[in-house]
């Protein structure tokens, strides 16, 4: 048997092999053999691989939405805490500042939730 260039010579008679390209399957990575010609390329080796790989897309994407409304979220919550914190050290520097004698009782009094709720 003589090998040259495709073609394969068996005693008198000569064959033209078919050179194929071999890929693999996206979904399951088991070897496709592609049809020869002027065929479209297989990507998957069966429509079951290709819903499979279909719904890992479609998940992928669904959990990129969910985890960027999360972060959203999250960045809202972030900037309401820096917010409240401020208001918080703000409100430390004005009491450390200030160093007068300040009545309880006037101040329980212009606060009226306080004084109807004692312990709240």
């Amino acid at each position: 048997m003589l090998l040259s260039k495709g073609n394969v010579t068996f005693g008198r008679f000569e064959r033209m092999i078919d050179i194929v390209q071999s890929t693999t399957c996206k979904a399951c990575g088991k070897p496709i053999i592609q049809a020869p010609g002027g065929h479209r390329l297989k990507i998957y080796c069966n429509a079951a691989c290709k819903m499979r790989d279909r719904r890992r897309k479609e998940h992928t994407h669904q959990t990129q939405e969910a985890r960027s409304t999360q972060v959203a979220a999250l960045e809202r919550r972030i900037a309401a805490l820096e917010k409240l914190l401020d208001q918080v050290r703000d409100i430390e520097e004005t009491f450390s500042t200030d160093t007068g004698v300040h009545s309880f009782k006037k101040w329980l009094g212009g606060h009226r939730y306080h004084a109807e709720r004692p312990g709240c």
